[in-house]
């Protein structure tokens, strides 16, 4: 605990969960302070384990910081090879069977933090999923001539059903955005971006090609056949710049948008505590549904 304050952001605690009393906790004049590890895993992404047990489990107690070390080995991109290399040209011969085996002990253990899996989440993400389905299936339905009497009848349902499901999109930003802000880990810049960069830009990129391809293709064969113009090229490039390259795909731009912020709003949320972020939050909220209903998208990065 003394050491937490020079942990850098996006760091990562690896720790043996067995309590060792220091003198002043053996004598009487401390006591061991409760909940070490909760505290640990509240403040940083923590790794605690038993590697006492897995020590002697090896076949002695003195291996226990080679547990450690091969626990951070998984954690790396290191090759096993060059860390068993090492402790091979460090460790005295005599006890070197029984470090090989305790580097071998770690790989039942995690080095992903632990967290308790949310089934509400769950639940909920596939609610979400047949509420999305459902948008998309009630389209055609949705689309009539309401102008007329038997139009109208027809529609309602359809809008009402409409209305049911619109909560779908907005929950998963939600969800999103309760998941990131939650892992203190995403404080550091590089570790998120390069995530963000990974698993949502990149993807983001390629399809974005694709569409665009496609779009282009299937504009060569409308101009060909005499009903559209070259001027539908600008519609394309609008579409793609306004971050909707296709129909669909400006929810991956709207998360583009939301992750550019994170880091900063988990600092910030840091620094000003969590309720005035909590009430900033709701202020913002309003300001945006205020925003929705008086204006329209220009662009969806926003």
């Amino acid at each position: 605990m003394r050491a937490l304050p020079y942990l850098k952001d996006g760091g990562r605690i690896i720790v043996n969960d067995r309590a060792i009393a220091p003198m002043p906790v053996i004598t009487g004049a401390a006591e061991y302070p409760d909940g070490i590890i909760e505290k640990l895993k509240e403040s940083a992404d923590t790794v605690s384990l038993d590697a006492l047990s897995l020590a002697q489990e090896a076949g002695s107690i003195k291996a226990v910081n080679v547990v450690l070390i091969g626990v951070l080995a998984k954690s790396t991109d290191i090759p096993k090879e060059a860390w068993l290399e090492t402790i091979k040209a460090t460790v005295p011969e005599k006890f070197l069977d029984v470090n090989l085996k305790a580097t071998v002990m770690n790989n039942a253990v995690s080095v992903r933090p632990e967290r308790a899996r949310e089934n509400s989440f769950d639940l909920l993400r596939i609610l979400c999923c047949i509420a999305v389905v459902a948008i998309h299936l009630n389209v055609s339905v949705a689309d009539v001539d309401a102008s007329t009497r038997q139009g109208l009848l027809s529609a309602i349902p359809a809008y009402l059903f409409n209305c049911m499901t619109r909560f779908a999109v907005p929950c998963f930003l939600l969800l999103t955005g309760g998941f990131v802000l939650a892992d203190k880990r995403n404080r550091d810049w590089k570790f998120f971006y390069q995530k963000a960069v990974r698993n949502v830009f990149l993807p983001t990129v390629g399809f974005s090609i694709f569409y665009v391809l496609y779009r282009i293709v299937k504009l060569g064969v409308h101009i060909i056949q005499g009903t559209e113009t070259v001027s539908g090229i600008v519609t394309i490039l609008s579409d793609l710049i306004c971050g909707s390259p296709f129909y669909h795909m400006w929810y991956l731009y709207t998360l583009i948008g939301i992750y550019l912020l994170i880091p900063f709003l988990i600092r910030f949320c840091d620094t000003v505590g969590e309720k005035p972020f909590a009430v900033i939050s709701f202020v913002f909220l309003f300001l945006a549904s205020i925003s929705e209903w008086t204006s329209r998208h220009v662009v969806f990065w926003d």
